[in-house]
């Protein structure tokens, strides 16, 4: 059963790798026609580029990429008949085991095909530089990727025919959330009750990805910072989506099985 939700992953990647590719043409030419000729210029040669940046806009892409699989539960209810039994953990795990692989692919070639070969083409590969928390961004992007699909997986698995609604109403949901703790007017109460649901919201630990300055006289003076509601390291943020991530989908796998498969 597994092959089935490969054969629709499968068919998601490549709609996805092609919608990645267009995007990094259009900004090749973007480039070529803006900067045409000027590849060397001082303006250009004194570009670096923090490889933690990169990993926060590759994350965010698997983000998206996630979210189309975070129904897969919901979505296979039928077409069983005459097939082994199976149990229906093992069913979701299998699904989902198939789903994190293609979530790691997706992270993949957004890396390469948006980022890394944009790059290459226009000449400033050779500008990219690790900075300080490029790991943790890196690690974290998967993490809210890993910790939303979980979520979500949880949420449909047991309302058939509202997986797409739901997937759809997280996105407005989350990303309001991230926004109230600033509504500090409403009263302490209130912030309390902000502050414990976005525990649970994957935007909560990586709401913006920005730059900071380690060494104004330095040519790699930018480093990449992924802001956050918690004033936590990016490492511990990292941390604790893939470890929400991974319980969600326990939690996700434990309530497939009052699913009839």
């Amino acid at each position: 059963m597994a092959y089935v939700e490969f054969l629709r992953v499968r068919h998601a990647l490549i709609v996805y790798a092609a919608i990645v590719l267009t995007l990094a043409a259009a900004f090749v030419v973007s480039f070529d026609v803006t900067f045409a000729g000027r590849t060397g210029s001082d303006a250009l040669r004194n570009v670096h580029v923090p490889l933690g940046l990169l990993l926060g806009i590759a994350g965010y892409a698997s983000v998206a990429f996630a979210t189309v699989l975070a129904a897969s539960l919901n979505a296979d209810r039928g077409g069983f008949a005459f097939t082994k039994p199976v149990s229906r953990a093992r069913w979701a795990a299998s699904y989902m085991l198939v789903d994190v692989a293609a979530i790691l692919a997706a992270y993949t070639v957004a890396l390469a095909g948006a980022v890394l070969l944009p790059l290459m083409t226009i000449g400033l590969i050779a500008h990219v530089y690790v900075d300080p928390h490029a790991a943790g961004i890196g690690l974290l992007g998967f993490g809210i990727a890993l910790m939303w699909y979980g979520l979500l997986q949880a949420a449909t698995v047991a309302y058939p025919g509202s997986g797409g609604r739901i997937v759809g109403l997280s996105w407005g949901a989350f990303f309001m959330l991230v926004t109230l703790p600033g509504a500090t007017f409403l009263g302490p109460a209130f912030h309390a009750v902000v502050t414990a649901l976005n525990v649970v919201n994957p935007v909560a630990y990586f709401s913006s990805l920005t730059s900071g300055a380690n060494d104004l006289n330095s040519t790699r003076a930018s480093y990449a910072v992924a802001r956050s509601v918690f004033a936590w390291s990016t490492e511990a943020r990292a941390a604790t989506t893939l470890a929400i991530g991974l319980a969600a989908c326990a939690l996700a796998a434990a309530l497939a099985r009052r699913v009839e498969v």
